[in-house]
């Protein structure tokens, strides 16, 4: 899967919906493309104690994603929880 290998075309039309989906897909775009190679040690980095690592950036972004969706449409999504893969769960 070849997720944001380019940006989708404008929608005709501006409403809530087809704005925050530009906005996804143009943060999806510039977020796969400023994290592509990076080593597991540069991921799992924090500026400072306390401070987020990328993963924790990422299932940060998800979350607000998810729930402006929820907030615009009323339409609940499956969400994914991604603080509970087992991704997540080994590393900390």
């Amino acid at each position: 899967m070849n997720l944001y290998n380019k940006i989708n075309e404008t929608p005709a039309d501006y409403t809530a919906a087809n704005t925050l989906a530009r906005f996804v897909d143009s943060f999806g775009f510039r977020y796969r493309f400023s994290t592509e190679g990076l080593t597991e040690n540069e991921i799992n980095f924090r500026p400072i104690e306390g401070s987020m690592d990328m993963y924790e950036l990422l299932v940060h972004i998800y979350d607000i994603a998810y729930w402006t969706y929820y907030k615009i449409t009323k339409n609940k999504i499956e969400s994914l929880n991604l603080l509970n893969t087992k991704t997540y769960a080994n590393k900390h």
